[in-house]
């Protein structure tokens, strides 16, 4: 779980290549095996 609080300023994302505005409180969770992550084969 990962929670981001801001200060000021809204911060922004990027979801699914557009940009959004998140709550000044968010948080994100990842659940295991729920994200596939590509790696060129040189960095095996």
């Amino acid at each position: 779980m990962l929670a981001v609080r801001a200060g000021r300023r809204k911060p922004r994302a990027v979801m699914d290549g557009e940009l959004v505005a998140l709550e000044a409180e968010t948080v994100f969770e990842i659940h295991p095996g729920a994200l596939t992550v590509l790696v060129p084969a040189s960095q095996i």
